[in-house]
């Protein structure tokens, strides 16, 4: 252990792991040929002092291994999982399919002109978009439903042990929330417009193949909605005035 000019401890549980070998093997010569029993204490305080300070260190790095694990597989903006994550997620979720001979289901998300809106707002209003999708995603999910953000403005949800009509209900409860959303930029309400794809899983799927299927699920979904015709509201009925009847006349 060593101590820096400003006082603080430089340490590593390697280096103290060794200083605390040393320390021992102090203690056994001493016991071994005879010493006086204040050096030997001295040692021992030492030797207890060092291997407390080694346990603090591995338990401090075993912390931040943790939050770096956490922040590779988290993404920044939506506090959401990334792709690497979801993609994780899916596998422990086709695991426990097969190991329990149940169903899971994939829910893909894909918003609608987001490139007009960054074009339009710029890329923070974009932003502010994708969060409150996140915001509604995770709000409209199971506790043990995984949201991620897949990529740009792209989205997923992961169900695990459900039905293809369980799993079609949520995607309708979800697309009702987000295409009812929108986002007040500066003064300017920014609508949220999305699609939604959702897709059946078993234990024997492959992960790209599930990805994949969903993805043309919520892609036939966006063909639909541009191919909606688009309907004009009748003008509101008038009734005649007096002047317009002498017009008439």
């Amino acid at each position: 252990m060593q101590i820096s000019p400003r006082g603080e401890i430089i340490s590593n549980p390697i280096a103290d792991t060794f200083e605390l070998t040393v320390i021992v093997q102090q203690l056994a010569d001493f016991i071994t040929y005879g010493a006086e029993p204040q050096a030997a204490r001295y040692l021992a305080r030492k030797a207890m002092a060092t291997s407390e300070h080694a346990a603090w260190r591995i338990k401090e790095q075993s912390r931040r291994i943790a939050e770096l694990e956490q922040d590779s597989i988290t993404d920044a903006l939506t506090g959401l999982l990334n792709r690497r994550g979801f993609e994780g997620a899916l596998q422990n979720a086709l695991s426990e399919a097969q190991r329990h001979n149940e169903n899971g289901a994939m829910i893909y998300i894909d918003l609608d002109e987001f490139k007009q809106t960054n074009d339009k707002h710029g890329h923070s209003a974009g932003d502010a978009v994708l969060q409150k999708v996140a915001s509604v995603l995770r709000n409209g999910v199971r506790d043990t439903d995984k949201v991620a953000r897949l990529g740009g403005d792209e989205f997923a949800v992961l169900m695990s042990r459900t039905t293809i009509a369980a799993a079609q209900n949520r995607a309708t409860l979800l697309e009702r929330a987000l295409n009812h959303s929108a986002v007040d930029w500066q003064g300017t309400i920014v609508n949220i417009q999305a699609s939604l794809g959702t897709e059946l899983f078993g234990g024997l799927d492959e992960e790209v193949s599930i990805i994949q299927r969903a993805d043309q699920a919520m892609y036939s979904t966006k063909r639909e909605r541009a191919e909606l015709p688009v309907i004009v509201p009748n003008p509101p009925h008038r009734v005649p005035s007096n002047q317009d009847e002498a017009q008439m006349a």
